[in-house]
């Protein structure tokens, strides 16, 4: 163990006991994120969470920590509870449950913007379920290929750009320095000043040939090289690159008991649903069907409506599917993750 380095080191010596443990083992672990790199943070929260062998021990874990990775990792699991405590004198301490990411909680941690280090590429993405998806989908592609795992927060990192905002963002640094005025670089940010190589995937969302959305595109297209790469999903939006068969399976999540005979009648394409927002298309498919309920579309347009599309995101990222389901007359879909893959990996 001498050879290793201090974060491996640090990491077994915190699973040994672990693996060994006996069944309902509680464990009380002061400050484990020490001499562990974020990357390996995660690794040992996940090892805890997914890994079969510990599960069936029934462990309990208590953590005092100062990470904020640890925060990152674990705010949105179920499994985990967190507690915030703040001293207020020598005798009193405040103590908050049910504590949500905010600049407070960062604020007490002692985290300033320059904590955060940059992977090795960055993903940026339009929303939370964006970047839920492309994880979900870079784990299960590493399982089919027989590749080497990526690890988020050493390989890559995500970042949430918000659809049209990505106008206030430079991508080259060529055009950063030539063609914007002084004020016009002052609204602007260079996004390589976030991070060194960046993956840009944005939303087809149907654009008008000739609007200033396309002619946006095309500038970001002719920009990919070595260290950008801009993709698009071609379909409306990333829900529009999901294979049939995943699709089949969640109308069945929005049914209630007496119409769930009803799906049995319905059949469709992925053609049906390539350039629809997939709101319209369930509520248009169930409708036709005779099927009871509400609309699913958002209030602005086809898309699904907020709960729903996180009610999707929750089911395809929670279930058993294979990397072959995902793909199944869905290569589009594997040329995005095969091209993420590849782009993350190159040195």
């Amino acid at each position: 163990m001498h050879d290793l380095g201090d974060g491996v080191q640090q990491l077994i010596l915190l699973m040994f006991p672990i693996f060994r443990a006996a069944n309902n083992t509680w464990f009380f672990i002061e400050e484990p994120e020490t001499h562990l790199h974020p990357g390996l943070q995660r690794i040992f929260i996940e090892t805890l969470l997914n890994d079969e062998y510990l599960k069936g021990k029934n462990l309990k874990f208590f953590f005092t920590t100062h990470s904020n990775h640890f925060l990152d990792i674990s705010i949105n699991h179920d499994e985990i509870s967190i507690f915030q405590f703040e001293k207020v004198s020598d005798e009193k301490f405040n103590i908050k449950s049910n504590v949500k990411p905010n600049k407070n909680v960062l604020d007490l941690l002692g985290v300033n913007s320059s904590s955060v280090f940059l992977a090795n590429a960055s993903i940026w993405v339009e929303g939370p379920t964006d970047r839920r998806y492309i994880s979900k989908w870079l784990k299960l592609y590493c399982e089919h290929y027989e590749v080497n795992y990526l690890r988020e927060d050493i390989d890559f990192a995500f970042f949430e750009y918000g659809g049209n905002l990505i106008k206030h963002y430079l991508f080259d640094g060529k055009e950063f320095e030539e063609e914007f005025d002084g004020n016009q670089i002052r609204e602007k940010i260079n996004s390589f000043a976030l991070s060194n190589k960046i993956y840009l995937l944005a939303d087809n969302d149907n654009v008008n040939q000739g609007s200033a959305k396309q002619k946006r595109r095309e500038s970001l297209e002719a920009l990919s090289g070595k260290n950008f790469y801009y993709q698009n999903t071609q379909y409306r939006e990333i829900e529009n690159l999901l294979p049939v068969k995943i699709l089949n399976d969640f109308l069945l999540q929005l049914v209630n008991n007496p119409d769930a005979s009803k799906l049995d009648e319905i059949n469709f394409s992925r053609e049906d649903y390539y350039q629809i927002g997939l709101g319209e298309f369930i509520t248009d498919l169930f409708s036709k069907s005779k099927i009871k309920g509400k609309s699913f579309k958002s209030k602005t347009g086809d898309t699904l409506s907020s709960p729903y599309k996180t009610k999707l995101c929750d089911f395809v990222v929670n279930s058993d599917y294979k990397y072959s389901d995902l793909i199944q007359d869905n290569d589009y879909l594997d040329k995005i993750i095969t091209d993420l893959y590849n782009f993350i990996k190159a040195k």
